[in-house]
């Protein structure tokens, strides 16, 4: 959960009243609980906008007072409040970071019309074996890709969620990013076509311990990196909005259910795919009658091809 969030809102049970978020903003922010005792976000310019449609989970209205516009965002379904409180802070931290009040404005129609996509997409929980995935290929984006690549680039990279065979092609370069136990001995290959190319290319394979809820050590579960990656696209609209797209295809959207899920990375490393190196390249091999495969690489037997000059791999 974003607790930071959830404590604003934590104090408010009266109906109809709302108060400013203390700091020295381009625009003034509003929370509290609306005329219907719905959760509500206020913001508040000298610019007036056209809003999105109600959505099951959020309702947009405008008013006029004075000489100002207030924009209310109210929360329509309390299932969705933790993602909720997440939007809360993406808008607030798009605010606060804002050269002016116009830049602000612009923003926060932005992170609207990206988050009323998130809502609208919000469905069943993926399974805990999906989530720690997902883990590996956002730190792998925030940790190396975007550090070595741009932001643009390395967005623009992350091919997985879109059903690709990689999870990161980059010109004639490309990565499969896998996140095991510490206590894994083997890595699942779970198609012949994710180690297949003909150009050399990396398996990256991050090593994770599972931590109990109270673990706080840096960024240790998916609702954190997601939020931290947001935040670094907070001057790329185009290219945050990409980043929301991929996530949503995955079926992610932040939720407190997620927080179970916590992690210390224990390991990172990168193995070179190139030639030699073990892997199924066509089911044709075992006959006619196979069709997809997949399979398990044994780590100690593919030792050799450790790639030992890779900074990132020695930051844990």
């Amino acid at each position: 959960m974003n607790e930071k969030i959830a404590n604003l809102f934590a104090e408010f049970a009266q109906v109809n009243n709302l108060k400013m978020i203390e700091g020295e903003r381009p625009l003034d922010v509003y929370y509290g609980r609306n005329e219907d005792g719905r959760l509500c976000i206020a913001v508040v310019s000298k610019f007036s906008s056209l809003l999105p449609k109600p959505t099951k989970a959020m309702e947009f209205i405008q008013r006029k007072i004075g000489q100002e516009y207030w924009r209310y965002i109210s929360l329509l379904d309390e299932s969705a409040k933790s993602t909720f409180f997440w939007f809360c802070d993406d808008l607030l931290q798009t605010i606060d970071a804002a050269a002016d009040d116009k830049a602000a404005f612009q923003g926060i129609l932005d992170r609207i019309a990206i988050w009323k996509k998130m809502f609208s997409s919000r469905g069943g929980l993926l399974s805990e074996k999906v989530i720690q995935g997902l883990f590996g290929e956002l730190v792998f984006l925030d940790e190396y890709m975007i550090p070595k690549y741009g932001k643009e680039k390395a967005v623009k990279a992350w091919g997985g969620p879109l059903g690709l065979p990689k999870d990161y092609t980059i010109a004639l370069d490309w990565f499969e990013v896998k996140c095991i136990l510490a206590t894994d001995y083997s890595v699942t290959i779970s198609s012949h076509e994710q180690l297949l190319s003909s150009n050399p290319g990396h398996l990256v394979v991050i090593k994770v311990e599972k931590m109990p809820e109270a673990f706080n050590n840096g960024i240790s579960n998916v609702n954190l990196i997601f939020s931290k990656i947001g935040k670094e696209l907070n001057d790329m609209p185009e290219i945050l909005e990409d980043f929301f797209a991929k996530v949503r295809k995955i079926g992610y959207w932040p939720d407190d259910a997620y927080d179970n899920y916590r992690y210390k990375i224990v390991d990172k490393s990168f193995y070179s795919v190139s030639e030699g190196f073990p892997r199924i390249t066509s089911p044709s091999s075992f006959g006619d009658a196979f069709g997809k495969i997949s399979y398990e690489l044994l780590l100690n037997a593919i030792q050799k091809f450790t790639e030992g000059d890779q900074e990132w791999t020695k930051k844990n």
